[in-house]
């Protein structure tokens, strides 16, 4: 059965009475616990993992939003939660908010990953200069910014400075 018969069976189940409580979830989280089916099964089948188990109420459980999520002031606001959610940031957000998954460890702890995008910082121009470091006792760190050809010959002179320490 592929993702889109699955897709199409989740929207006739919404309209049975039975199964009205399918309404009261975002459509794109519905659809994306189907996608996350679908490649389970998909992984089984072309033998990269084992066949997919049922995940019960006692373990850890995740609810995936992908859409229309926002944070204001202390609450996240997501499809379907009129007042949103009241959170704890441990940091600002910098960019845009992309997908939010809420989980709920065995403890029944609630954490939120909020996944954004970020302009893409520009890589430094290769000088091909190389640096060295040296963590030691009486400076923290010392550093040497020379060409590999120094420091391929004062290799030797490393070497012989370990050998007389080590009384070899």
């Amino acid at each position: 059965m592929s993702w889109f018969d699955c897709n199409r069976e989740a929207k006739a189940l919404k309209q049975q009475d039975d199964f009205s409580w399918l309404k009261e979830v975002n459509s794109q989280s519905l659809n994306s616990s189907l996608k996350n089916l679908h490649r389970a099964f998909v992984n089984f089948f072309e033998g990269r993992s084992r066949f997919p188990r049922f995940k019960s109420r006692r373990s850890q459980q995740s609810f995936h939003c992908p859409q229309h999520c926002e944070v204001k002031g202390n609450r996240l606001l997501i499809p379907k939660f009129r007042g949103g959610i009241r959170i704890r940031l441990h940091r600002p957000l910098e960019g845009v908010i992309k997908n939010v998954t809420i989980k709920k460890t065995v403890f029944g702890a609630y954490y939120t990953c909020i996944q954004v995008e970020v302009e893409k910082i520009p890589q430094p121009a290769k000088t091909g200069k190389s640096v060295g470091l040296d963590l030691g006792l009486h400076h923290l760190i010392t550093t040497m910014m020379e060409s590999r050809s120094h420091i391929r010959g004062r290799c030797g002179v490393l070497e012989n400075s370990y050998r007389k320490h080590a009384g070899i």
